[in-house]
């Protein structure tokens, strides 16, 4: 090998190694694992040829796919929303004026007016909550729609997942 086909394969493995730290910051930003974040940016510091071809194969399409079927089953929700929105939704008149305004921003954040039968609980303590989200998914009959800002896959996640995973009909 010459000097010159050298050269080549130096400032192509440093434009290798600085792609793949170029990566970093959209696994930082990503919504992952900690775990896993950590694990994709170790791969591509530290074997970055290997680690960016992997994470283009594995890493983007886990994600894409994610993303794909979020979108799905959002659209199935809203569909469902729309059918029952106009039908059951609770006249205003009938909402009790106290409850009047966490009902109206409850509407504008869903997209979905109160309807009857629902009842609304505010929480403070943040275990209480927990408690109280846990024990609506064993009570569950036919669903469970559960949104929340952040779940982890720590202690506390692990409780919710598995609730869901103890009731009769999801088995």
């Amino acid at each position: 090998m010459n000097l010159s086909a050298v050269n080549i394969l130096w400032v192509a493995g440093g434009l290798i190694y600085l792609l793949s730290l170029s990566m970093i910051p959209r696994l930082v930003l990503s919504r992952r694992d900690s775990a896993a974040t950590m694990s994709w940016i170790l791969t591509l510091t530290f074997v970055p040829i290997v680690g960016f071809v992997a994470y283009w194969v594995f890493g983007e399409t886990r994600l894409k796919r994610y993303v794909r079927k979020r979108r799905i089953t959002g659209r199935a929700v809203a569909l469902r929303h729309e059918t029952y929105r106009d039908k059951r939704a609770c006249p205003e008149d009938k909402i009790d004026p106290k409850h009047r305004n966490v009902a109206q921003m409850i509407t504008k954040i869903s997209e979905s007016p109160p309807i009857p039968g629902n009842a609304i609980r505010l929480f403070i303590d943040p275990d209480e909550a927990a408690e109280a989200m846990l024990r609506a998914i064993d009570a569950a009959v036919h669903s469970v729609h559960f949104e929340v800002y952040i779940f982890k896959t720590d202690e506390s996640g692990a409780l919710f997942r598995e609730s869901w995973y103890r009731r009769p009909s999801a088995a």
